[in-house]
């Protein structure tokens, strides 16, 4: 939420190919780097920076470049370009258990076995 607002000043100012050039790196460096942490609380910080920042910059970007095509229609505009954002997440859910979770290994009492444990720091 902190990226948020300093995202949609950015966005007003510089076009939406500069900014996705210069945050998308960023962010996905941080991403990556946090997928080489051990220890849990770095990985936590690391992790939640680097896509609090690259998700607060880049969020509203095709929302403003939607806004701008359809100046008539934004309410139209705005509402498919989010729920695009949420039929990725939608889908985005199935690809990420399938690789951690290849073999549709169970959980027992909410726990699941070592092998999907293992699976995870790749998967992301």
């Amino acid at each position: 939420m902190f990226f948020f607002p300093i995202g949609g000043r950015i966005a007003r100012r510089y076009k939406p190919k500069v900014i996705l050039a210069c945050v998308a790196p960023i962010g996905f460096a941080g991403m990556l780097a946090s997928s080489f942490m051990v220890n849990y609380w770095a990985w936590l910080a690391l992790f939640s920076v680097s896509f609090g920042f690259c998700n607060g910059f880049l969020y509203i970007l095709p929302m403003q470049v939607a806004w701008l095509h359809f100046p008539k229609r934004i309410g139209l505009a705005g509402g498919v370009v989010v729920s695009g954002f949420g039929f990725g997440a939608f889908f985005f859910n199935y690809i990420c258990s399938a690789l951690a979770n290849p073999d549709d290994l169970k959980d027992v009492d909410g726990i699941y076995p070592k092998e999907v444990g293992d699976n995870v720091p790749a998967m992301i």
